[in-house]
Order: C-alpha cells, then sequence, then structure tokens
C-alpha cells in the first residue's frame, strides 16, 4: 500500500512534533544543570543561566 506525498508529510511533520515533546525534558534538564543556586529557587525560570 503507497502513501500520498501529503499523508507522507504529514507523518513527519507529527513526528517532529513529538521529537520536540520528548526533547524538553532534556533540554530542561541541561539548562538547569548550569544553573547557580540561586537561580534554582527563582520564581520566573529562564532558559539560558
Amino acid at each position: 500500500m503507497r502513501t500520498t506525498k501529503s499523508a507522507r508529510a504529514a507523518q513527519y511533520v507529527a513526528l517532529a512534533a513529538y521529537l520536540v515533546f520528548l526533547a524538553f525534558p532534556f533540554a530542561w534538564l541541561i539548562s538547569t544543570a548550569f544553573k547557580p543556586a540561586k537561580e534554582l529557587g527563582s520564581l520566573d525560570p529562564t532558559w539560558i543561566p
């Protein structure tokens, strides 16, 4: 069974969205690893320490 080009593109978009969803906790973990202790307890988090 062959898929159309638009179905294949939709599959790639869904896969990319899923990968971003999975990568978010790892990005947060790496960002938090380099923050100083004072910034870890702040109420407004930042991405770049």
